[in-house]
C-alpha cells in the first residue's frame, strides 16, 4: 500500500482486509501445486477494483517472476515462498515493535517538526518582503478549454465583423440621404461602395459561418 498509488477516497479497511484474504489462500501452498496465472489474474484484479496505481518498476518485477515460475517449478517443486518469508517477516514485525526502534522514529519526527517550525519565521518574513516587493507571481495554467478558448475567440471575431458591417449599412444610407459627392447610377458614388462591401462582407460571413455547421 506504500508502494503504490491510492487515492483517498479508497476504504483502506476493506483494501488490507481483502488483501489478508488474498494471501491467506495462497498460504502454504507449494510451488508445484500453485497456480500461478491465477494468483496474478486475482491480484490484478484487486489492483484495478480499487484503482491502486502501482510504479512499473514493480510491475516489470512482478512480469520477471512470472517468467521465472516456470524455471523454479522445475528446479524445486517443494518449494513453498510464504513459508520462507515468514521467518523474516516476523523478524521485521518484531523490529517494528522494539521500543528503541519507536523511540528513534519518534525522536526523528519530533526532530523534523522541530526544524519545520523553527523555520516558519524565515519562511513567512520571506513571503512578507516578496509581497511587498510585488516578487510573488501566481501561475495559473487551464486544462480542456483549448476548445472553449477557440470557440470564443472565433464568436467575438463574427460579433466584431458584424458590428463593422452594420455600420457601414448606416454610413451608406446616410450618405445616399445626404444626396452629395460624386454620383454612380444616379446614388452618392461612396454609398454605393459601402452598401456593396457590406454586401460582400455579410456575404462571407453567412458563408463561414454555414461551413462551421453552426448557424
Amino acid at each position: 500500500m506504500k508502494i503504490g498509488m491510492i487515492e483517498d477516497q479508497i476504504d483502506r479497511r476493506k483494501l488490507n482486509r481483502e488483501l489478508l484474504e488474498f494471501l491467506d489462500r495462497y498460504y502454504r501452498i507449494p510451488l508445484n501445486q500453485l497456480n500461478t496465472p491465477q494468483l496474478l489474474n486475482e491480484f490484478l484484479e484487486l489492483i484495478r477494483n480499487f484503482h491502486i496505481k502501482l510504479p512499473p518498476d514493480l510491475v516489470m518485477m512482478g512480469k520477471a517472476l512470472a517468467i521465472s515460475e516456470g524455471v523454479g517449478r522445475k528446479i524445486y517443486p517443494e518449494f513453498n515462498m510464504f513459508e520462507l518469508i515468514v521467518p523474516y517477516s516476523e523478524k521485521l514485525l518484531l523490529h517494528r515493535l522494539d521500543p528503541f526502534y519507536q523511540f528513534k522514529n519518534f525522536s526523528r519526527f519530533m526532530e523534523t517538526g522541530i526544524d519545520f517550525l523553527g523555520n516558519l519565521p524565515d519562511d513567512f518574513r520571506l513571503i512578507l518582503t516578496k509581497l511587498k516587493k510585488d516578487q510573488i507571481t501566481i501561475k495559473f495554467q487551464h486544462q480542456g478549454l483549448e476548445h472553449l478558448t477557440r470557440e470564443l475567440d472565433r464568436a467575438s471575431n463574427r460579433l466584431a465583423f458584424s458590428l463593422i458591417i452594420a455600420a457601414l449599412l448606416i454610413g451608406s444610407s446616410m450618405l445616399i440621404q445626404f444626396n452629395k459627392g460624386p454620383f454612380l447610377f444616379g446614388y452618392p458614388a461612396l454609398g454605393i461602395i459601402g452598401f456593396l462591401l457590406a454586401s460582400f462582407m455579410g456575404i462571407w460571413l453567412l458563408i463561414s459561418i454555414m461551413r462551421s455547421g453552426k448557424l
